[in-house]
């Protein structure tokens, strides 16, 4: 394809700055347009999280409003509180303590995947600019190769 642009466009008379130009637009316009939907992709994620987070904190507020309901059970019972109703206390209470945790491992499990799918992007990033870089030093090879030494390009290639 490269060659085939080249071509055409030499039979235009094209200077080697115009072709480096247009392609350098293309190439970046192309690369920015990628990296613009990666940024994209890991702010969508951002916010996904956040609202996970705030329903994780919601949650936590329940539980604590339902440890505080259980307390203040315990002060109305006062003297008279009945051995059935500790031990359903005690029951509730560890079921608090096990939402909790639950809940604990799943923001840390978002922060788990964030993380891997940000190292993901980044990879992506890179290999996007490495594939730009190499098409850069394509097209100027090319280029040499056809002004400098004056071989047709199929020679060249």
């Amino acid at each position: 394809m490269l060659s085939i642009f080249l071509r055409r466009n030499i039979a235009h008379k094209l200077t080697t700055a115009q072709i480096c130009r247009t392609f350098s637009t293309v190439i970046e316009n192309h690369g920015i347009s990628d990296i613009k939907n990666l940024k994209n992709n890991v702010r969508s994620l951002k916010i996904d999280i956040r609202s996970e987070v705030k329903n994780v904190e919601y949650d936590i507020k329940g539980i604590e409003n339902e440890v505080k309901s259980i307390g203040n059970y315990i002060k109305q019972l006062g003297i008279n509180v009945f051995e059935k109703d500790l031990v359903n206390l005690e029951i509730d209470m560890k079921s608090v303590g096990n939402e909790v945790k639950d809940l604990g491992n799943y923001v840390n499990c978002l922060k788990n995947d964030l993380r891997n799918d940000v190292n993901s992007l980044k990879s992506d990033v890179k290999i996007l600019k490495d594939d730009i870089r190499n098409n850069f030093t394509e097209l100027e090879e090319n280029i040499k190769c056809n002004y400098d030494n004056e071989l047709e390009w199929e020679e060249c290639e």
